[in-house]
């Protein structure tokens, strides 16, 4: 993190994914898919589910691929991030979203200076 002469705001803006930078979950969304393109899923998720959420998110995110051109940003909070970013600001996506989800994101949005997300081991959640 390089110390930028025209930033005004030296503290780190972070940024959760689900529910504020996107209007949904993305495990709701990685579960709904999984779900709909095999029928008799509900079994593995239940079982997944049973060795915890990180374990869960970690499968779905290795088996479902959400697209992160098509995710419901909420436009609003994007703008805000991308002035904040023009102003030389560093910008954290912290989420217990997928490691793999919140990576593919920020390459995608290309404004975040660093993801904190859950692996296979960690739920990233409070």
């Amino acid at each position: 993190m390089k110390d930028d002469p025209s930033n005004t705001n030296p503290r780190p803006l972070v940024v959760d994914l689900d529910g504020t930078l996107i209007s949904t979950d993305t495990l709701f969304e990685s579960a709904n898919q999984f779900i709909w393109s095999e029928p008799f899923s509900i079994i593995s998720l239940i079982g997944w589910l049973a060795k915890g959420k990180a374990f869960l998110k970690s499968k779905l995110s290795g088996i479902v691929q959400l697209s992160s051109e098509s995710l419901p940003y909420r436009q609003e909070v994007l703008d805000f991030l991308t002035e904040e970013k023009l102003q030389g600001r560093v910008i954290i996506l912290a989420t217990a979203s997928s490691e793999v989800y919140a990576s593919a994101i920020a390459q995608h949005l290309n404004i975040f200076s660093d993801v904190l997300a859950s692996n296979e081991n960690i739920n990233l959640k409070g």
